[in-house]
């Protein structure tokens, strides 16, 4: 069960990353699609810089993060609690 966790954990963490990277490539998208026109014709105006998503801005990529790192801890406490009952055996 450890090491389901652990690698559970691993998983969510990883997916949260995707999403994560996914939000800014398409916020990097969508700022390059504005701002190209602008600056090919001279006219108009654009933001100076893209406003890129935070870690927690999506309810799902912070959740699925904290959910990874308790997988994690989860599965660290097992092995040590493993550890602890094999030197008290002994």
């Amino acid at each position: 069960m450890d090491r389901v966790s652990l690698f559970g954990g691993i998983g969510l963490i990883s997916v949260s990353a995707t999403l994560f990277t996914m939000e800014r490539f398409i916020t990097a998208f969508l700022y390059a699609s504005k701002s190209v026109p602008v600056k090919l014709n001279g006219s108009g105006s654009y933001p100076s810089e893209p406003a890129m998503p935070g870690l927690f801005d999506n309810i799902l990529v912070g959740w699925l993060f904290i959910l990874g790192l308790v997988f994690i801890l989860f599965s660290l406490r097992g092995y040590l609690y493993k550890d602890d009952k094999d030197r008290k055996r002994r």
